[in-house]
């Protein structure tokens, strides 16, 4: 039977109703696609496809990889890139998605397909090297640390060297030729770990990371999270796949979380905070300082606007508050490559979906949506909504405790929920053990999902984030 299912050029093969074979994100990826939202392209590897693999001798099933080729094939042509091309190269993330949201699960992987051929290709996309080469030393460590199992402190203690080797506290002050030499770094950790050099293949980079997602269903918190909390019945996690969309360009692109309403009072006020010059997890891995959503217009207006448009569409068709996460992507290239705000909404639910806001253009991660390059101009970017949106909120919400589980400090590995992100996810410019929580500590643990975090030696508790 069918193991893939694409949303692409604003057609989703899947909707709403199909999250026992396509999971919360990968359903809610092709509900949002369905309704108009600008997502950013991909497909969903479904949960049969991961029971085919558990029960096949943790072989991935014949034929599967050939479904991806042809998926990828639609995204490359939807966005005007090509994965791992050395020219003008199309990066993607990998996430798990079961149909029950639940921690445990393989951690995202971004800006996979990068490798030494596409890195100066991505750098002579942004005309920023400095941006391609930061992306690929993300690579390297989210896919050896999530994939291949290695530590991440090994490649922690490698940027440390390199920081101290140019008297520089943060990493954003680490310069173009000092990340050149992270890469190289990291790509030595990398090698005496797992006694292979880091695969240069962008499809082979693709297929480990989806083995790892079918083997974290089976991992030993997962089983023990579903036993725990009785969840019966569910034969597998799926695997969502999307093009990229940066927030960490420079200073006019950005990414934040947020809620459509005060999550403790109702109030309709959009409420939440963001980073710029972040990717992704730097949000909520608490490392840097957030500033409040209510200062976004004044930094970009016309991001801002069309974020508040997204959120009247959200609400409007899932009918509940929604937590969003969003990117706002610059990049001044002709071809309509404008930024964008990829914004990630969840009603409680956990699908991960950006939006690429229409006439869009390609989609990097965190936002683009149907058809080809073409992006809504917003001087210089274009709003993208990662959505994890829709399905009602998480029966925590209902709770006037917005954490009626308790405040259970946990650590970065080890702990119940799974293993965390690494948090070499920008590690700028605050101290370590900062702050503790964001949104007031509501947005960390009330949601339908836990990610926790570890701010060098502090144990704390945080919500989840998209990614993404």
């Amino acid at each position: 039977g069918k193991m893939v299912y694409g949303f692409v050029a604003g057609k989703a093969e899947g909707d709403g109703s199909l999250r026992d074979l396509l999971g919360g994100k990968g359903a809610n990826l092709a509900d949002m696609t369905s309704i108009g939202l600008p997502v950013p392209p991909g497909f969903t590897i479904t949960t049969e496809t991961c029971h085919k693999y558990n029960q096949g001798g943790k072989r991935l099933p014949h034929n599967m990889m050939n479904e991806v080729h042809r998926h990828m094939a639609l995204v490359q042509k939807e966005t005007g890139k090509v994965f791992g091309d050395a020219d003008n190269p199309l990066l993607v993330s990998v996430r798990s998605g079961a149909a029950v949201s639940m921690p445990g699960m393989m951690d995202t992987v971004l800006n996979l397909g990068l490798n030494d051929e596409a890195v100066e290709g991505l750098a002579e996309q942004t005309g920023n090297k400095r941006f391609a080469y930061d992306a690929y030393r993300r690579l390297i460590n989210m896919f050896g640390d999530v994939v291949m199992g290695v530590d991440h402190h090994k490649f922690e203690h490698a940027f440390d060297r390199i920081k101290n080797k140019y008297g520089v506290d943060v990493d954003t002050d680490v310069p173009e030729e000092g990340m050149v030499e992270v890469v190289e770094a990291y790509k030595e950790v990398y090698r005496s770990s797992v006694a292979d050099p880091f695969p240069q293949n962008p499809f082979k980079q693709l297929e480990l990371a989806i083995e790892a997602v079918f083997k974290s269903w089976d991992s030993e918190r997962a089983v023990i999270y579903r036993r725990l909390n009785g969840i019966t019945g569910l034969i597998g996690t799926a695997v969502n796949v999307q093009a990229m969309v940066y927030g960490n360009m420079g200073d006019d692109s950005g990414t934040g979380v947020a809620f459509t309403r005060n999550p403790s009072t109702g109030e309709n006020k959009f409420y939440g905070e963001f980073l710029i010059n972040a990717q992704g997890e730097d949000v909520v891995a608490g490392i840097r300082t957030p500033k409040p959503a209510s200062e976004m217009s004044a930094w970009d207006k016309k991001s801002y606007a069309q974020l508040m448009k997204i959120k009247g569409t959200l609400e409007k068709h899932y009918k509940e508050m929604q937590d969003i996460e969003f990117t706002i992507e610059r990049q001044g290239e002709a071809h309509h490559r404008a930024g964008g705000v990829a914004a990630d909404p969840r009603g409680g639910s956990d699908a991960d979906a950006a939006a690429l806001i229409r006439p869009g253009e390609e989609g990097d991660e965190p936002g683009a949506v149907p058809g080809t390059p073409r992006v809504a101009r917003r001087g210089g970017g274009q709003a993208r909504v990662h959505g994890r949106g829709g399905g009602g909120p998480h029966p925590q919400w209902r709770a006037r405790d917005p954490c009626p589980q308790g405040d259970q400090p946990r650590g970065r590995r080890g702990h119940a929920l799974g293993r965390g992100h690494p948090d070499e996810h920008g590690r700028d410019d605050q101290p370590r053990g900062g702050r503790r929580a964001w949104l007031g500590q509501v947005l960390r643990r009330g949601r339908g999902r836990q990610r926790h975090r570890r701010r060098r030696g502090e144990l704390h508790c945080c919500g989840p984030g998209l990614h993404a």
